[in-house]
């Protein structure tokens, strides 16, 4: 095989896998990174599961109370959530800051859809703690509701506590977010947190 073939192979091989990889084969994308992304995004279509993040898009108001032990009264959590679109539409970036004007975010978690695992996941970072927690789950459509397992290590001890976030999509104004441990024996002990967003109709 002549060197022209093996560069026609090589060719073919690379716009097959561009093809597998982002939906198209890149023709007249030029070699701006920029212009390529925006590219690659118009034209890939939009996947169905990006309906159901778009529903958490917008700035919410948030309310509830987190139940740090059962034998204390509730933490009042309050404060907004603002959730947006990041690297190009693939996933949602949700910070939530403790009062309504508060500047900087005491909790971030990363919303999106694997196509690889076919599932939901959260990756999820706050300011109490050093750690991270991920998650992934599937959409009730029953309930309609995002259902998202993760483990969480307890120090000391290092015991692995099972626990859900539930992000019920009650209208298109409100949603209900809350951490459980259904899992868990004594989940009763364990406390969690129950909030709600509603969307925020003026700055």
């Amino acid at each position: 095989m002549g060197r022209a073939e093996d560069d026609d192979d090589e060719r073919g091989g690379s716009d097959r896998l561009m093809a597998e990889l982002t939906g198209t084969d890149g023709e007249g994308w030029g070699t701006d990174l920029t212009t390529v992304l925006e590219a690659m995004d118009a034209a890939t279509a939009r996947p169905e599961t990006d309906v159901l993040l778009e529903r958490l898009i917008g700035t919410w108001d948030v309310e509830g109370s987190w139940v740090i032990r059962v034998d204390r009264p509730p933490v009042k959590v309050g404060g907004r959530t603002e959730n947006r679109w990041i690297l190009f539409g693939r996933f949602v970036q949700s910070d939530t800051f403790p009062t309504a004007d508060a500047t900087e975010p005491s909790s971030t978690v990363i919303f999106g859809y694997d196509p690889r695992a076919e599932d939901y996941f959260a990756f999820a970072v706050n300011a109490l703690n050093r750690h991270y927690d991920i998650e992934h789950g599937a959409h009730d459509v029953e309930a309609d509701a995002l259902l998202l397992r993760g483990d969480e290590v307890v120090l000391p001890g290092r015991r692995v506590l099972r626990f859900v976030r539930t992000v019920a999509f009650v209208d298109p104004d409100r949603i209900d977010v809350s951490i459980s441990f259904p899992d868990e024996p004594d989940q009763e002990k364990l406390g969690g947190i129950e909030i709600t967003w509603r969307r925020r109709t003026s700055p």
